[in-house]
């Protein structure tokens, strides 16, 4: 079963629905029979599902991610320049949140992307939280209707590390399903914006807990999931795995009774997924049975890894591995230094003359033109 198996309406049937019960909508219907003809309608009257449609909306069918009735192979961006309130941002991430804006969002368009994530604070849109901001979730609110009125699908990621305002990292928890009794409810009528729940869930924090991992990763991501599906939210809704979003092979099941269900992973460097063979156990093979997106990746010096000297084959051998498995990927991030581009200019980094003993910021971003040049 799929979405459209469900009379669900997007925010176009939504207004029309909304319309046509209204006996004075009616008459006035009713003068466009000449043009629309008496079937369509009754259709209409009788509050059948018309076949209108935001651009980008996403669903779910089986193992794929659709999007404009097409199956989808995402090409993304990711965007930090809402990732906390404007009191708890610093450094290169207040940049990144000082140069948000249309013209930001326009440029993302030139690199061939369909799709922008932004990570958001957890704290910030967490009402018992002490760094919650109302100016704040409508900042959220505000960016992802540019995007989206842009052409973007919007992916929304509830981040809680350092960057978010408060180093809550660890696991979804209260904090998490409080953030989306926030959020959810603002962008339930546009299935152009997906909910991934938790941004990088990492058990080993608390090593009491270990034991059971993937069953608190189950019990709280069920409860977020009813929760979110309570409040009458139809949207696409993407699963972390656990190992910082590295491993998806294990993860139990979720209940959803739309099917909208994906699963996100973030293929960063490390020694478990750095083959095919690994890249296979932790993610590949489970994307053989569920919708999979990575939906962030960096390869670049600066932030993540310091200096590996097969980092520029790690970087290939990944992108090439999501490319034939049909994984979407989002590059982080377009408004970070030094990850997509050089600093804060608009020069892609590349891997060229790669040495770990040069300042160079060397990076993925040659890499992902030519990823979406390439990619359907």
């Amino acid at each position: 079963m799929t979405l459209t198996d469900h009379a669900i309406p997007s925010r176009a049937t939504a207004s029309i629905t909304a319309a046509i019960s209204d006996p004075i909508a009616i008459f006035a219907y009713s003068h466009l029979c000449n043009r629309i003809g008496i079937a369509l309608l009754m259709m209409l009257i009788f509050g059948f599902r018309v076949a209108l449609a935001d651009p980008g909306e996403v669903s779910i069918s089986d193992t794929h991610f659709i999007r404009d009735g097409q199956i989808w192979t995402a090409k993304g961006i990711d965007l930090v320049g809402r990732t906390a309130p404007a009191a708890v941002t610093h450094g290169d991430y207040m940049q990144a949140r000082q140069r948000f804006g249309q013209a930001e969002i326009e440029n993302i368009k030139t690199l061939g992307a369909d799709v922008v994530r932004f990570q958001v604070s957890q704290g910030g849109t967490d009402p018992r939280s002490p760094i919650y901001s109302s100016q704040y979730v409508r900042e959220i609110e505000d960016a992802v209707e540019i995007a989206r009125t842009a052409g973007f699908s919007v992916i929304v990621c509830v981040d809680s590390q350092r960057p978010s305002g408060l180093d809550e990292a660890g696991m979804p928890s209260e904090e998490t399903a409080r953030s989306w009794a926030t959020l959810a409810p603002i962008f339930l009528r546009d299935r152009g914006v997906l909910y991934e729940i938790f941004n990088e869930p990492n058990s080993s924090r608390d090593r009491s807990k270990d034991e059971h991992p993937w069953e608190r990763w189950r019990v709280m991501m069920q409860f977020i999931v009813n929760q979110i599906r309570a409040m009458g939210s139809v949207n696409v809704i993407l699963l972390d795995g656990l190992n910082w979003g590295r491993q998806l092979d294990g993860a139990p099941d979720i209940k959803d009774e739309y099917h909208q269900i994906g699963y996100a992973v973030h293929p960063y460097y490390d020694a478990s997924i750095a083959t095919d063979s690994g890249r296979d156990s932790t993610f590949g093979n489970f994307s053989g049975h569920h919708a999979v997106m990575a939906s962030e990746w960096d390869a670049s010096v600066a932030e993540h890894y310091g200096c590996q000297l097969n980092l520029p084959k790690y970087a290939h051998e990944t992108v090439s591995y999501l490319d034939r498995k049909r994984i979407g990927v989002i590059f982080w991030a377009f408004d970070y230094p030094n990850t997509i581009f050089e600093g804060f200019s608009e020069k892609l980094t590349t891997y060229d003359g790669y040495a770990c003993k040069t300042a160079n910021p060397f990076g993925p971003g040659a890499l992902l033109l030519e990823h979406f040049k390439h990619t359907p």
